[in-house]
């Protein structure tokens, strides 16, 4: 009989945690990036509408206005549960 290959789980290495943990930082560091664009949006349609300006954006091939009146200001998801033990920025 021939031999068999090992599988990837009984030859697991010390860098694979810190593969792991680099890629966790990488989704959390995605995830805070995401939520700092979402606020930001809000924010700028917020403002928008509080001085009575319209807001553009890119919708079937064109440029669409909608007028002050009819923006509608988006909820923030909550939060997503993240690794506190994974630090976003190393400094």
């Amino acid at each position: 009989m021939g031999k068999r290959k090992p599988s990837r789980k009984s030859t697991m290495n010390e860098e694979e945690p810190a593969e792991e943990a680099a890629r966790r930082k990488r989704l959390k560091l995605a995830a805070a990036v995401e939520r700092a664009v979402q606020e930001s949006v809000r924010e700028a349609l917020i403002d928008h509408k509080r001085a009575g300006n319209p807001v553009a954006f890119w919708e079937n091939g064109r440029v669409r206005w909608v007028p002050p009146e009819e923006i509608v200001i988006p909820d923030l998801p909550p939060p997503e549960e993240t690794d506190d033990d994974v630090p976003l920025f190393p400094w």
